[in-house]
């Protein structure tokens, strides 16, 4: 968050659903208020329009176009504008209208009809000889009143975006950190890596303490395979602030990626030490004892990361695979179901499974999940090719040959799709040769 001139309002919600004692209680505190307000300065009085105006286009919901279109048209449709049948809304303007009108009245008794009296003390420009004096004043007021009114129209189109937002911060503080922060993590979010980094550059050399702008610099870093400086970033970011948990898993994958899987283990360890429910941290702990063939432990790790977080779909299609790429078909099937009843319109699992299920021979039940995963993704050679070997192994050789050419379509490179393919033709080549 950037800093900004705060400004404090007074919001009453005197449309709520807690019935009407509730909304009626709101409403005379609303009037009291406004009244206190007045005492202070006449124009508090306003306060009642502007509930009276936040009633019925908020809570209401009044289309003001579409009234006045059925006004102008004379639709017999407008006694059905539901804020018109509003029996407690029209009560609520009742009990404004009415304090309104008593607190002008006081007002009446009070001062008369006349504008409040003023001294020379009070208002020196009103009380000047020269009339040009008393419009030079005046000029100079309404001076005043455009040029904030422009700078309020800028500032609100600085507020239709971050981007705007965080650029325009950048003018008044250029050498405030957490501006250069918030520009580069905005760009991050956009995908532009090369700018954000720039940014986060400048956040760290402004601040050579701030954790954040490392952790988030040494992903970048991290993702664009430049591992070392990544690694020096966000060990520095751990040094700084020890407990900082998300440093520490990324600082894991670095050394993970760097192939120091002890250190990486060490601090996946320090980071669910510091923050328990730890989900993705357990994630990628499963995917370290994956690649250092601890399959028990991999396990494990992923099944942590399942219950913190039910709907971890990568976590749930690593164990699947894990366990069908060791042989263990009847639990990865088990492990399949169980993912894809807490997450049923997950494609990814859905393809995992089908594959559990083709090599148990379960057919039927596999193709059924091989089309819905293509129906709800069906641009991804795999499933394709997949599902085509499955045909293959099956006997629908005419439809295993349309899914290889979808899949080679969508993939020509494919590794095993075009020797597939070609043994198939081969083998429909020699069917035909035997029919003649």
């Amino acid at each position: 968050m950037i800093d900004s001139p705060k400004k404090m309002w007074l919001f009453l919600h005197f449309g709520n659903k807690e019935g009407t004692y509730s909304s009626t209680f709101w409403v005379l505190l609303s009037i009291f208020l406004g009244a206190v307000a007045m005492l202070c300065k006449e124009q508090g009085i306003t306060v009642l329009g502007l509930n009276a105006v936040f009633d019925i286009l908020v809570i209401g919901k009044l289309n003001i176009l579409e009234t006045f279109q059925k006004v102008l048209h004379k639709d017999k449709s407008l006694e059905n504008v539901g804020v018109l049948r509003n029996g407690g809304l029209l009560f609520r303007m009742a009990l404004l209208t009415l304090g309104g009108t008593g607190m002008l009245y006081v007002r009446w008794k009070i001062m008369g009809t006349g504008p409040p009296a003023f001294t020379e003390v009070d208002n020196p420009a009103s009380f000047a000889d020269s009339m040009l004096v008393r419009k030079a004043v005046a000029a100079v007021i309404l001076g005043i009143l455009l040029i904030n009114t422009l700078r309020c129209v800028v500032r609100s189109g600085e507020w239709r975006s971050e981007d705007r937002l965080f650029r325009s911060a950048l003018s008044v503080c250029p050498l405030n950190a957490k501006v250069h922060y918030n520009i580069g993590k905005n760009l991050a979010d956009q995908g532009n890596q090369t700018a954000a980094i720039r940014y986060y550059r400048e956040a760290v050399r402004l601040n050579p303490k701030y954790v954040h702008a490392m952790n988030n610099l040494g992903n970048i870093l991290k993702e664009r395979n430049e591992l070392q400086e990544a690694e020096e970033l966000l060990s520095l970011a751990v040094q700084i602030q020890p407990d900082f948990a998300a440093a520490w898993m990324n600082l894991g994958i670095v050394q993970n990626s760097l192939k120091r899987f002890e250190a990486a283990e060490q601090s996946y360890r320090t980071a669910i030490k510091h923050r328990r429910k730890y989900p993705d941290c357990y994630y990628n702990l499963g995917r370290l004892y994956a690649d250092l063939n601890r399959h028990v432990d991999a396990l494990n790790a992923w099944r942590n990361a399942t219950v913190l977080k039910p709907e971890h779909s990568l976590a749930w299609n690593n164990m699947i695979i894990l366990l069908d790429n060791t042989g263990n078909l009847a639990q990865a099937e088990a492990v399949g179901r169980e993912a894809l009843e807490l997450i049923p319109n997950d494609h990814s699992l859905m393809f995992s499974l089908a594959n559990v299920l083709g090599k148990s021979q379960k057919y039927k039940e596999s193709e059924a999940l091989f089309l819905k995963a293509i129906k709800a993704n069906p641009n991804v050679a795999s499933y394709h090719g997949n599902l085509a070997v499955l045909y293959h192994r099956w006997g629908h050789l005419s439809s295993a040959k349309k899914h290889y050419e979808i899949s080679l379509q969508l993939d020509p490179v494919a590794a095993g799709t075009k020797e597939n393919y070609n043994l198939l033709r081969r083998k429909l080549e020699q069917m035909q040769k035997k029919d003649v």
